[in-house]
């Protein structure tokens, strides 16, 4: 199964999986490293078992994680587009964007899939208390392509400073 597959495959599952509590608190604590294996029943699954593979473990789990924080799917929601609705969202225009630059930028310094993983879940989390949503599939696909020099980042940067309000 390739990878588009499989994260296609894994959101509908959640997409399923929303409404019972059980499974998405178990995701949500896949965020915490002491609560995480709660989650490892989800990912361990046929035909994922992402467990065996280091990469394929962080993403979807941050993936799950992210998907149980806050299940408000929208299609066409990069997270640059959601870090620039949150900047706008403070009501102050093009001063909030720049007030909300340092949050943006340590997330695009993020070199490794480990360090971006770890700083998507205060996005999730922050777009969740204002209703903004997110396009689970496409943060799957963003994360998994993570890297120093991935087109992901420019994306990401196109969205969030050429955007519109």
């Amino acid at each position: 199964m390739e990878i588009e597959e499989k994260i296609d495959h894994f959101c509908e599952f959640l997409e399923k999986s929303k409404d019972d509590r059980k499974v998405m608190a178990d995701l949500r604590r896949g965020l915490s490293p002491g609560t995480a294996h709660y989650a490892w029943q989800y990912l361990a699954r046929p035909p994922y078992n992402f467990l065996n593979n280091k990469r394929e473990h962080i993403v979807f789990q941050t993936l799950a994680a992210a998907f149980a924080l806050h299940q408000n799917n929208h299609t066409s929601m990069n997270v640059g587009h959601v870090c620039r609705a949150l900047a706008f969202g403070q009501g102050k225009g093009e001063e909030a964007l720049k007030s909300f630059d340092g949050r943006f930028r340590r997330l695009l310094s993020s070199d490794m899939v480990d360090a971006i993983c770890e700083r998507v879940p205060s996005i999730v989390k922050a777009a969740a208390q204002r209703n903004i949503g997110i396009d689970f599939r496409q943060l799957g696909r963003d994360l998994w392509y993570w890297s120093n020099s991935s087109p992901v980042k420019t994306r990401w940067a196109s969205a969030y400073w050429g955007g519109e309000e």
